[in-house]
């Protein structure tokens, strides 16, 4: 049987696998077919029976399928949070510096859970090498959570970043013309 799991996900998934089906088509593909060949949804929340299976596959299956879950639900939050810092464009007061600390504070703690799934999966693999290329970038997010706070440097109202200074420079060569200030 052909099962086509980017619908199977939109018409069967919860409200957040059918809102965010688009996104995981185009970005985590892998995450529709695991579900639909893996754990499918019984139409109340409840992963499809696996039939003979032992219940030490039944226990490993179902911690797996929550991890998977968990996974997308902290992804999802992480492109919730980028879209929403993409559209703060202006730092002008205390209230709006916090608003953006949380948020970017929000995103790094999902990117922690996002590890600490996957360092489940690591161990109901028995793959312990699964990660090492990850170390160092997960290195420099405990340091942004746990690390000590530096002042943030604002110019003309907004942030200062190599990033953002690359991008305006790109602008500027391709005749891009922003607003004074801005």
């Amino acid at each position: 049987m052909n099962i086509d799991p980017f619908k199977k996900l939109k018409s069967d998934g919860d409200f957040l696998e059918q809102c965010v089906a688009d996104q995981v088509r185009e970005v985590i593909p892998s995450y529709a077919r695991i579900w639909a060949e893996y754990v499918g949804n019984d139409g109340n929340a409840n992963a499809l029976p696996m039939v003979g299976a032992s219940e030490a596959a039944e226990k490993s299956r179902t911690r797996c399928w929550q991890r998977l879950y968990t996974i997308l639900e902290s992804l999802s939050l992480c492109w919730d949070i980028e879209e929403e810092l993409h559209r703060l464009q202006e730092i002008k007061n205390f209230k709006i510096y916090a608003h953006n600390l949380n948020l970017w504070m929000a995103f790094y703690s999902n990117l922690g859970r996002i590890y600490d799934m996957l360092k489940g999966f690591e161990g109901e693999l028995n793959k312990p090498e699964l990660l090492k290329p990850f170390d160092e970038y997960w290195k420099e997010r405990h340091i942004v959570l746990h690390g000590p706070k530096v002042p943030m440097k604002c110019l003309q109202h907004s942030r200062d970043s190599p990033a953002r200074r690359e991008a305006e420079a790109l602008e500027r060569q391709n005749g891009v013309v922003r607003p004074k200030g801005r």
